[in-house]
């Protein structure tokens, strides 16, 4: 695989952080606190805990899916960037170990778009390791020192992109890049300041999914243009949500069945879909929250949702959402008994605040 391929890096800036504080927000209000698994159950018959729940269900998934797939993108685009110089600096090394084909690594720091660095090192065959692309058996082991995304997401923390299979295939003017393999997060954290521009917020993410990336690209004299799409499957990830104001609270996601959609023109994000489902648990409290998305989630130009229908059970209460036409409607099924107890009504902007005054 030797052609360079144009590099797409942006993630939206003003996304990202509502994300983070969702999921904040789940962890530091909804179910924190105390009470018991009763006490937390009867709070969401409450309008507030309800639109909590129902905020970060929409986002959480977002959230864990964008900060993966930002840390993937900037490697390879790392990757990319740095080939030309490392290929040179090791051309003779390089020519004398083709002939064996043997396992070789090469390190490069490289600058990010923001401030911070990224350092990448690749392993895999002589052959392949320095064309500036992924290769099938190449691993790419990353560790971000305050690396700042163009779109101001700071990564720290370090991962490791095992790939089992990458492939280029070009046809009527289209390129696309097909990869499989495996994404192992240690103490991986993804932070920015809030929707307000006063709170920064985290996420860390420890442990391993197995992805698919599937992009399909075209560049003309305008730019570049994106079709990109991400699944994500894995249990047992640990995910840590802390806030400068001191809290913080540990959780399991498990059952991750997520696919990512999303179109981008000339760097820019456009438009998304998310579909699939996922659980968030606090397995020292036998208490967990299951999202599953019914009908697609559709995001705007800013990243913003504006139409689908997602489900939240909970241990006893089944929450179910949708957005359409700039209102979010939940139906609340106290006992998850079938019935309808409750049902609230707000707009989508009223979600969105909800998501960014979060903690």
């Amino acid at each position: 695989m030797n052609r360079r391929l144009v590099p797409a890096l942006s993630v939206r800036r003003r996304a990202l952080p509502a994300l983070l504080s969702a999921v904040a927000l789940a962890c530091l209000g909804a179910c924190g606190g105390g009470g018991g698994e009763e006490a937390e159950d009867a709070a969401v018959t409450d309008e507030a805990s309800a639109q909590a729940y129902v905020a970060v269900a929409a986002t959480s998934a977002q959230s864990v899916s964008a900060g993966l797939e930002s840390a993937a993108t900037l490697a390879e685009t790392a990757a990319a960037e740095t080939a030309t110089a490392q290929a040179a600096a090791a051309s003779g090394r390089r020519q004398a170990q083709a002939a064996n084909d043997r396992t070789v690594t090469a390190p490069a720091t490289w600058d990010c778009p923001g401030g911070g660095s990224l350092t990448l090192t690749v392993q895999g065959t002589a052959t392949g390791v320095l064309n500036g692309q992924p290769d099938s058996g190449e691993v790419y082991a990353l560790d971000f020192a305050q690396c700042v995304s163009a779109d101001g997401v700071v990564l720290t923390g370090g991962a490791r992109l095992s790939y089992d299979t990458a492939t280029v295939a070009e046809e009527g003017g289209t390129t696309r890049q097909l990869r499989t393999g495996r994404l192992q997060a240690t103490a991986l954290a993804a932070s920015a300041t809030s929707v307000d521009g006063e709170r920064a917020l985290a996420v860390t993410l420890d442990g391993t999914v197995q992805f698919s990336r599937q992009v399909d690209q075209q560049v003309d004299d305008s730019g570049v243009t994106e079709q990109r799409q991400t699944h994500l499957a894995g249990s047992g990830l640990a995910m840590t949500v802390a806030t400068t104001r001191g809290g913080s609270q540990r959780w399991q996601l498990d059952d991750l069945d997520l696919s990512r959609q999303t179109q981008w023109q000339a760097d820019s994000f456009s438009a998304g879909q998310l579909h699939g489902g996922w659980t968030l648990s606090l397995p020292a409290r036998g208490w967990q929250m299951s999202t599953r998305i019914d009908s697609t989630l559709a995001l705007d130009a800013q990243g913003a949702l504006v139409s689908g229908r997602w489900v939240v059970t909970l241990p006893r209460v089944i929450l179910d959402s949708s957005a359409a036409a700039g209102v979010v409607t939940v139906q609340v099924d106290q006992g998850a008994d079938g019935s309808v107890d409750k049902t609230y009504s707000w707009t989508l902007g009223r979600l969105v605040t909800v998501v960014s005054e979060g903690v």
